[in-house]
């Protein structure tokens, strides 16, 4: 990558800094929030909103002092941009960050933990390819959304994603279990919708965190003394959280159980509840095993399955949160069931053990645990 001999870097830089101190000043929204976070009263839905104003405000101080008619061949060369970027990102990620380590240590305090918060990581490789990328181009007018709002936010929520993700699994590690909540914000996409929800950190999808061009969704999480997330559950859901924890107690005193948990009671150990699924009447698409690929029941035949969790078990179901975001049906409403069936595969008829999800009398999300023909 040629370097330009004309180093305009240190000029470029002052505009950049006093722009953006510039527009960080203007921006009363981000006093309003520092006000928020310096009484203690501050959650990271705040801080999402903290880093997106600072993220528009980076991309404002670049968009205003770069374009290809100030710079030498219209073109942000390697020296230029390794010189001039970085500082400014790093101005934003040291605010964002410093706002996170203060509402987690507020969050901490309020759920009686004596618990420092856990600073996040300046991700200098994503720097370091935002400057490789722009300085490619021989036009800096074709570069700049490289540097543009939605990279710059994109950057700066991520900050506040790091900060939750390093506390809550030091939490973790020290005997607690934090719950972490995804939300949606706007009109998001499918994939959004389908990552979306309230889940038991062990229990949260990779892919929690992350965010395509012009995400703003957030992250959100509540540690609580004992490791029971606070205001990601739903009341009805904590409270019957807690009759289970306190049937567990009983059970312990009267010498039934010690270490095992309790398994299912009430209707669905005794009564065995039968659902039939009318393949002829209606067929449903069954996702295959350790693949993406789907097929079909096997026409003409009745499938019984059994309530092995959710609505009238003990059982959690652990996609319960992703379902009701995704299928907007309350998580106390779903049931996981299990049965056996024939797909076909291959053009053959093939024994099968099936798992699917109900709720309201519907069919969800059918899939192939395993297969039964040793063929």
């Amino acid at each position: 990558m040629p370097d330009y001999k004309d180093d305009i870097s240190p000029e470029l830089l002052e505009k950049i800094t006093n722009s953006f101190k510039e527009n960080i000043s203007k921006k009363q929204s981000l006093k309003k929030l520092q006000e928020l976070v310096e009484k203690g009263n501050a959650t990271y839905n705040e801080a999402h909103t903290y880093a997106i104003g600072v993220g528009e405000a980076m991309a404002d101080a670049f968009s205003s002092n770069l374009s290809a008619d100030i710079l030498p061949n219209g073109k942000l060369y390697y020296n230029i941009a390794e010189k001039i970027i970085p500082p400014t990102m790093n101005k934003g990620f040291d605010m964002v960050s410093a706002v996170t380590q203060r509402i987690q240590e507020a969050l901490n305090k309020k759920a009686g933990l004596n618990i420092k918060a856990i600073a996040p990581e300046l991700n200098e490789d994503r720097i370091d390819r935002i400057v490789g990328i722009v300085s490619r181009y021989d036009n800096y007018d074709d570069a700049s959304r490289y540097l543009s709002e939605p990279v710059m936010s994109n950057f700066t929520q991520s900050i506040v994603d790091d900060s939750i993700k390093r506390n809550a699994e030091f939490h973790k590690e020290c005997g607690m279990e934090p719950y972490i909540e995804r939300r949606l914000a706007g009109n998001c996409c499918s994939w959004c919708a389908a990552v979306a929800g309230k889940y038991r950190y062990s229990e949260a999808p990779k892919d929690v965190y992350r965010r395509h061009k012009n995400c703003k969704c957030t992250t959100e999480y509540y540690p609580r003394k004992g490791g029971v997330g606070t205001n990601v559950w739903t009341k009805k859901t904590v409270e019957e959280k807690e009759k289970i924890e306190e049937r567990k107690k009983i059970s312990e005193k009267l010498g039934k159980t010690k270490t095992k948990p309790i398994e299912n009671v009430g209707k669905s150990s005794k009564i065995k509840i039968y659902k039939s699924l009318g393949a002829s009447g209606k067929n449903y698409s069954v996702k295959l095993p350790d693949s993406k690929q789907h097929t079909k029941l096997v026409g003409g035949q009745e499938i019984h399955g059994k309530t092995f969790a959710g609505k009238g078990t003990t059982t959690e179901i652990r996609e319960r949160f992703r379902l009701e975001s995704t299928y907007k049906i309350p998580a106390d409403k779903w049931q996981k069931v299990g049965g056996k069936g024939k797909v076909i595969v291959d053009g053959k008829q093939v024994n099968a053990e099936l798992h699917w999800y109900e709720a309201d009398g519907e069919i969800f999300e059918m899939k192939v645990k395993r297969f039964l023909d040793e063929s």
